[in-house]
């Protein structure tokens, strides 16, 4: 319920000291997947006609729409996930800043 600039602002408080780790954690499925992505883009190609009308489909389309539906809940999930561990992080009650006093 906060306006842009104050979450932003509430983002950025959140995620300051866990900067690297928050980073690390969206970067390497991201990383992996753009590199799925070209594989299945060159397989595709390679078995597509090449001599195809533009506007249509080709099997790297369809299979990338494919993995897209099916990745797309995973990182919706991952953005929840950071969000909560941050919030527990900040809040104090993690079990790692707890063992570590």
């Amino acid at each position: 319920n906060l306006g842009a600039y104050a979450s932003l602002k509430a983002s950025h408080k959140l995620v300051w000291g866990h900067w690297w780790r928050t980073l690390t954690v969206y970067m390497v499925p991201g990383i992996l997947m753009i590199i799925f992505y070209a594989l299945v883009g060159m397989i595709g190609y390679g078995l597509s006609d090449k001599a195809a009308t533009p506007g249509t489909f080709g099997v790297s389309d369809i299979v990338t729409n494919l993995i897209t539906g099916l990745v797309m809940p995973y990182f919706s999930a991952l953005a929840y996930v950071v969000f909560n561990d941050l919030k527990l992080r900040k809040s104090g009650d993690d079990l790692a800043q707890r063992l570590a006093h």
